[in-house]
């Protein structure tokens, strides 16, 4: 149910808690981290650093982000979880 449903991700450590859409952000809730990423179609990317960050907010700019985006967290210990992709989409109208 999970796989067809979408609400799956690949991880070597990190937990992914919640994906979602405030206003005009993304955010990503996870374990402790040192990096959160957002990647997106193309080659653009926003990171956020910290010592144990568990959220990040990115901006989501249409013309930047393009169609969809993907996230990526790594740990203290350089292991990453990577998101499924999600179309833009997606968030809109679940706010």
């Amino acid at each position: 149910e999970a796989l067809e449903n979408g609400w799956c991700y690949t991880s070597c450590g990190p937990t992914i808690y919640d994906i979602g859409y405030e206003g005009d952000r993304l955010y990503v809730r996870t374990s402790p981290a040192t990096r959160i990423i957002l990647l997106s179609e193309g080659r653009y990317a926003q990171t956020v650093y910290g010592d144990g960050i568990t959220e990040a907010y990115f901006d989501r700019a249409p013309a930047k982000t393009g169609r969809f985006v993907r996230f990526e967290v790594v740990d203290a210990c350089g292991a990453r979880a990577i998101s499924r992709g999600y179309f833009i989409h997606e968030f809109e109208g679940k706010q």
